[in-house]
């Protein structure tokens, strides 16, 4: 959407360009045009200035003689801060001098704040000689970036050891007459997926959680959520020799919160406590309330 109104109002300020150009009665100074008020140009030019002025980038006009031709109201300040200012003003400066050579260019300006800040400035050059600058905070588009590159990795990372041991356990079933150890391979392959399945259930959830997604929260008992996770973790329990232990009593424990997230940390917990617990000792997973805590 901005976009299209960008395009809009350089449009329109392209033409006024050209039409002040050719009359030479006309005086153009920065950000000021002086012609009579009956000059339907003025009213153009107005009404490009009120729509760059809406745009949330800034915009900065140079014409062919190097003269700044307008700057809308976010040009002026986009940074916020005195110092960061002067750092893009420099950056805006440099990228013009190169339109004006007819040289496009992009620059990314990290502030660090805070809070921390991304700043693209275009350089583009004009038909008529002139230059263009558009000065764009692309924090939220960085950081989201940022994010799909991280799940990307973090993906990569985590499913790298499941698909391994899938692939390794099918080519040793490949050709195998035993039927015993097929089974027991088998059995390998089942909770190796299943640990896939739970690897990708949480990276996709920590992308929505990072991407800035509402929990979905709802009245949960805690006992389900338990259950979902010792579930998880019992291919892993069983296959270290750790046996797991519910405790949940005859009472209802409910909470307020996101059901997939609760079961995720409760996982992790008990993934952890088998992880760190010596071949044939067990681990107790209880649920209680204590002073109307659970």
């Amino acid at each position: 959407m901005w976009e299209l109104l960008l395009g809009l109002a350089l449009g329109g300020f392209i033409v006024y360009l050209m039409q002040t150009k050719a009359k030479s009665t006309r005086i153009v100074t920065p950000a000021t045009v002086v012609t009579p008020a009956s000059d339907p140009v003025v009213d153009k030019d107005d009404s490009v200035r009120l729509l760059l002025n809406a745009l949330p980038m800034g915009v900065v006009v140079i014409g062919a003689d190097g003269q700044e031709r307008l700057r809308n109201i976010a040009a002026t300040s986009i940074a916020g801060a005195r110092h960061a200012d002067v750092l893009v003003e420099v950056a805006t400066e440099r990228l013009l001098a190169m339109a004006m050579r007819g040289k496009q260019r992009t620059e990314e300006i990290q502030l660090a704040g805070p809070p921390p800040r991304v700043i693209e400035v275009r350089g583009i050059p004009l038909e008529d000689g002139g230059a263009l600058a558009v000065i764009d905070d692309i924090t939220e588009r960085w950081r989201i970036d940022q994010v799909r590159t991280d799940f990307v990795a973090n993906v990569s990372h985590e499913l790298k050891t499941p698909v391994g041991a899938i692939s390794v356990l099918a080519e040793t079933i490949e050709g195998e007459t035993d039927d015993e150890l097929v089974l027991r391979l088998t059995g390998r392959m089942v909770i190796e997926a299943q640990r896939m399945s739970r690897t990708i259930d949480d990276l996709l959830e920590l992308s929505r959680i990072e991407l800035g997604g509402e929990m979905s929260a709802s009245n949960i008992n805690l006992g389900d959520v338990v259950r979902d996770a010792i579930e998880r973790v019992s291919p892993i329990a069983l296959r270290k020799g750790v046996p797991l232990e519910l405790q949940l009593g005859e009472e209802k424990h409910i909470v307020w919160g996101d059901f997939f997230q609760l079961v995720s940390a409760v996982s992790n917990l008990v993934e952890n406590a088998v992880k760190y617990s010596e071949e044939g000792n067990s681990v107790l997973v209880r649920v209680t309330s204590e002073g109307g805590t659970h």
